[in-house]
């Protein structure tokens, strides 16, 4: 006798967009965990294998979210489910990191390192790039003015061809010297930010300058700190002494 067997028992459900990312993105961080785990990232094959993990954990975070956005529009009710889902994957919010925001993080720790070491690297060659493509048409220069100034009427192609392929050397010199240069301040994988570090004994020399160029601020500043010192000090402030201040007494109706 024949078992009768219920639906889909051939054909099991197809995946759901959610469980298609979630699984996606489970993958690359336990792949990212195998990578990342404490050596360091010195060499090409594994910097490259980094970055590409970077590269798709960044494509599956935004295929996570284009997949949580479709999921949205269904009623409120549902919102805080769907976002309680997809919060562990690619959220970076109050409720902590996800595993894919700190795959991405991990990878860019990693990377930092051989990055800055790459970025040294190609800036050094774009300088040697630079200074060889000056000095050869630095040469260049003194060539063509050599010529002009003992030009004579006979012709010398032999001479011609010489400063001809001087120019060809450095147009190709410079070339070099711009890619060089463009590879060095370009897709390097790292943001450079600045920041102003005082210096030992720098106070009162910024000081000196912000009193100078922007008084208001300094002055500014000192109120709100000395309205704070008063205040906090109760009616013991009547006895207060701040220098370049008076404490003065005023009554309002309360």
């Amino acid at each position: 006798m024949s078992t009768i067997v219920g639906m889909g028992h051939n054909h099991p459900p197809e995946p759901t967009a959610y469980e298609v990312v979630k699984g996606h993105i489970e993958d690359l961080y336990n792949t990212a965990k195998d990578f990342l785990d404490g050596a360091p990232v010195d060499n090409a094959g594994l910097a490259g294998a980094v970055e590409l993990l970077e590269v798709q954990l960044k494509a599956s975070i935004k295929r996570a979210d284009e997949a949580r956005k479709a999921e949205s529009k269904k009623p409120n009710d549902e919102i805080a489910e769907i976002q309680s889902r997809y919060n562990p994957l690619i959220g970076n919010n109050k409720f902590g990191k996800s595993i894919a925001i700190l795959g991405v993080e991990a990878c860019q720790k990693a990377l930092l390192p051989w990055r800055k070491k790459e970025l040294a690297d190609k800036e050094a060659a774009a300088k040697l790039a630079r200074a060889e493509a000056e000095a050869k048409a630095e040469a260049l220069r003194a060539e063509q003015e050599k010529a002009i100034a003992s030009q004579v009427d006979t012709v010398d192609l032999a001479e011609q061809e010489r400063l001809s392929k001087l120019a060809d050397d450095a147009q190709k010199a410079s070339r070099i010297a711009r890619s060089a240069e463009k590879s060095a301040t370009t897709k390097t994988g790292i943001r450079t930010t600045f920041k102003a570090v005082m210096v030992e004994g720098g106070m009162d020399a910024a000081l000196t300058h912000v009193l100078i160029n922007d008084g208001d601020t300094v002055r500014g500043w000192l109120q709100g700190w000395a309205d704070l010192a008063v205040r906090d000090s109760g009616p013991g402030a009547a006895s207060m002494n701040i220098p370049g201040f008076e404490i003065k007494s005023i009554q309002e109706s309360r």
